[in-house]
């Protein structure tokens, strides 16, 4: 099997893959490099994306994967680390296969790799990632319930069976459910009096105002991918209206942002079809971290949405959803850290506390 550049040339093979039973991943394979905003392989070598393609017998295509790197903080220092992304496989009997290949030669073209997506450490990829040696862990979840009749009526991780589901629109519709989540964020007030420490303003496009807070904030971060002016257009497209980009200013100064998404879900398969509002991605003056959260979801909660959600990785910012009346729940985000990168975060599990990744450094942050 051989790993080449993905190109227009394997539209036929690409095709004839997504025909396959065992095949997984298809839609992201034939969309590896369409309507991308990020530049290609061809750019300065710092920030961009590839696709390639596992080639077998010529020209039978048995997956693929798209390699994004970008500029990273790691302990201290600059360097460029690659996110493996979009993949794609067939399974077969015989290892090593497509999936297997297509790993090793990620990590034999970028050995400080990452990986950041939906499902958890159970699915075949985290599966397969730990079998060569990665660290899988889940990323840390948090919601806040705003309207519990239709978080009772729609949340299908506990509606599990006919009785759960009659307990549950019984108090959804009884008017219990309001009361019992006054007690659930019974915190819910001093959040909203937090929030109230922040100036919030919407704005269409970052400014100069990021590359200043990035560097203010950049220290508290053991591993992180840079957010600044030159990265955050690319992450969060000026033009994709879908995301919402928040200014938080205290005494007329900046001191944070944050990139929410409001979804309309359609029988999801842990929230139903509640409308969920998310905290994509934040970076905040360490002094402002808890009251520029509570400032975010108190934003989102104005909003017509069910549920507002984070997930995060820093300590400082899981604490700061927690003090701000966001639970924490089950999680289906999940961090895979390639082996050197491993190294590099000696000790890991005090190391990846101290790293910063949210929902915006995946895939795709509209999936949940």
């Amino acid at each position: 099997m051989e790993i080449r550049k993905h190109s227009p040339a394997h539209a036929a093979g690409i095709a004839a893959f997504s025909l396959q039973p065992a095949a997984h991943g298809a839609a992201q394979l034939i969309d590896a490099s369409s309507g991308s905003n990020w530049p290609p392989g061809e750019s300065d070598g710092t920030l961009y994306q590839e696709s390639f393609l596992a080639i077998e017998d010529t020209d039978s295509v048995q997956g693929g994967y798209t390699l994004r790197c970008r500029p990273f903080v790691l302990n201290g220092e600059p360097t460029i680390i690659g996110q493996l992304c979009r993949v794609g496989w067939t399974d077969r009997d015989d290892r090593p296969g497509a999936l297997d290949n297509i790993i090793a030669d990620a990590v034999n073209r970028r050995p400080l790799l990452f990986a950041l997506g939906a499902g958890g450490p159970d699915q075949p990829l985290h599966r397969c990632l730990a079998d060569h040696g990665w660290e899988v862990v889940r990323v840390p979840f948090y919601f806040r319930i705003v309207k519990a009749r239709q978080f009772l009526r729609n949340v299908t991780y506990l509606r599990t069976n006919i009785l759960k589901r009659i307990g549950l629109d019984l108090v959804a519709f009884s008017g219990l459910g309001s009361l019992a989540l006054r007690y659930v964020h019974s915190d819910l007030k001093a959040a909203n009096t937090r929030a109230g420490q922040m100036t919030v303003e919407v704005v269409d496009r970052f400014d100069s105002w990021a590359d200043d807070l990035w560097h203010e904030a950049a220290p508290s971060f053991d591993l992180a991918g840079v957010r600044d002016l030159r990265t955050l257009p690319v992450l969060y497209p000026d033009h994709d209206q879908r995301f919402v980009r928040l200014l938080f200013s205290s005494e007329y100064r900046p001191v944070g942002w944050a990139v929410c998404v409001g979804t309309q879900l359609k029988e999801h398969s842990q929230f139903g079809n509640m409308r969920i509002g998310s905290i994509v991605d934040a970076v905040v003056k360490p002094p402002h971290v808890s009251a520029a959260l509570a400032a975010a979801a108190k934003f989102l909660a104005k909003l017509d949405i069910d549920l507002v959600i984070s997930s995060q990785t820093h300590q400082d910012y899981c604490i700061a959803l927690e003090q701000n009346a966001l639970r924490s729940g089950p999680s289906n985000l999940t961090l895979a850290i390639s082996p050197e990168l491993v190294k590099a975060l000696d000790p890991f599990d005090i190391k990846v506390a101290l790293s910063l990744f949210s929902r915006g450094d995946g895939d795709d942050p509209f999936r949940l």
